[in-house]
């Protein structure tokens, strides 16, 4: 298959002689040139080759004044997918560049070429065609790697093995774990210098590290192509950390939800249907934007609108008296060492004596605000020495079991309703 690529998109070129339209007064012109090589689309990796990019060269005595590039498929009508205003001094040998993010939104399966539309200075013009075809290239096979793993948690390696074929020949292998959070993956070893073999045996000794829930395998292969099998890690952790969870004020609307139980957001859209597992909410007061508890929002839910409606709560008493602390850095000698086990991935256990023990109160605010003009304080936060928010979120309305969480603030904008913020929350299972 190799051999075949390199046969459609050889590095042959192409010189299209194209006659100019005539002016009115059938002025004879001498012919514009342009120079492009045969080119391939590959539609795994939306890239052309042998260049990366679709390129060439026009020769016009005319001038050239602006080129339109036309995308040509056998199913479709032309569509105008780029458009070039040379600069005066390239206005008569001009080299040309098609971005691969004019093709990216567009249907390559049945692409036959890019049809070139040159305008001259003197408002006549001329027509050429650079071939393309498209590829559509065998992803990489993986076999024989274990769906599960458990692992030894002292320092001793575990073997992951596992057989890779891949036509294209086999560019790299990267290995990751997510350590750091749930499917938030870390490159741990990239292994390369294979020199393009088809057939590879890996075998992998992967060292375990804390946190860790899963291990990422992914082979690259020499055209581009991706493939990955994922193991998962036999460990039950008391806790669980989503990591970079954005979320919106009620303006915008789109992911003003926390669902603690997944880690997901939601939108206004789905305020009734979430009433009774939602965690908090995301809302932008005057003063600054607000996590809230959800039986916080009585006098604001109005302000939370689906398409114009406002959420009105049908169920009030299925919401949840999820409470609030900000842990402000520099208040005790405790709470800096929370700051701490937080920056250096050591929160293991979220329970109440992993707080009692440090002196930190259990959390009362029904909301937390964000400010970076304010002194912290326990309702307060901020980017700097105020980032960390200790939550206590009910198991069910009403219920006194609860769920410890702690979020780390990392970005937060206040611009009232369409205010966004990106946090990691660790949340007691």
């Amino acid at each position: 298959m190799t051999n075949l690529i390199k046969k459609i998109a050889g590095m042959v070129l192409l010189v299209l002689f194209i006659m100019s339209s005539c002016k009115e007064d059938d002025e004879t012109r001498l012919d514009d040139a342009i120079t492009a090589k045969d080119f391939v689309y590959n539609l795994a990796t939306k890239k052309m080759s042998p260049d990366n990019e679709l390129n060439g060269s026009i020769q016009s005595q005319a001038g050239i004044k602006l080129v339109y590039y036309y995308l040509l498929r056998h199913n479709a009508s032309p569509v105008l997918v780029h458009t070039d205003e040379p600069v005066a001094e390239k206005q008569y040998d001009y080299d040309f560049k098609v971005p691969n993010s004019a093709f990216s939104d567009q249907d390559m399966a049945m692409v036959k070429g890019v049809k070139i539309m040159i305008r001259h200075l003197d408002n006549s013009s001329s027509e050429g065609l650079v071939n393309v075809v498209p590829f559509t290239p065998a992803r990489p096979a993986m076999s024989g790697f274990p769906e599960t793993l458990t692992p030894e948690m002292d320092g001793t390696a575990n073997p992951i093995s596992g057989t890779i074929i891949a036509e294209s020949g086999i560019e790299k292998i990267d290995v990751y774990d997510d350590r750091t959070a749930l499917g938030n993956f870390e490159l741990l070893e990239s292994i390369t210098g294979l020199d393009g073999v088809g057939e590879y045996r890996l075998d992998y000794s992967y060292v375990f590290a804390k946190r860790a829930n899963q291990v990422k395998i992914v082979v690259t292969d020499g055209v581009g192509v991706t493939a990955e099998s994922i193991v998962n890690l036999n460990v039950v952790y008391p806790t669980i950390t989503y990591s970079d969870v954005f979320m919106t004020a009620h303006s915008t609307g789109t992911n003003t939800i926390f669902i603690s139980e997944s880690g997901t957001t939601l939108g206004n859209c789905s305020l009734n249907a979430s009433e009774s597992n939602m965690a908090f909410l995301y809302y932008g007061t005057g003063t600054g934007p607000s996590f809230y508890s959800p039986t916080n929002t009585t006098n604001v839910a109005k302000n939370f609108k689906c398409d114009g409606v406002s959420w009105e709560i049908s169920n009030p008493a299925a919401l949840k008296a999820t409470r609030f602390r900000v842990l402000v850095k520099g208040s005790s000698g405790d709470v800096d060492e929370v700051y701490s086990l937080v920056e250096n991935n050591g929160i293991d256990i979220l329970d109440d004596s992993f707080f009692a023990d440090r002196n930190i109160a259990a959390p009362t605010g029904s909301s937390a605000r964000f400010d970076a003009a304010s002194a912290a304080s326990a309702t307060i936060f901020n980017l700097t020495n105020a980032n960390l928010i200790y939550v206590r979120i009910p198991d069910a309305a009403g219920s006194t079991t609860y769920k410890n969480a702690l979020i780390k603030v990392k970005e937060a904008s206040s611009t009232t309703g369409t205010s966004t913020i990106k946090f990691d929350i660790i949340v007691q299972k």
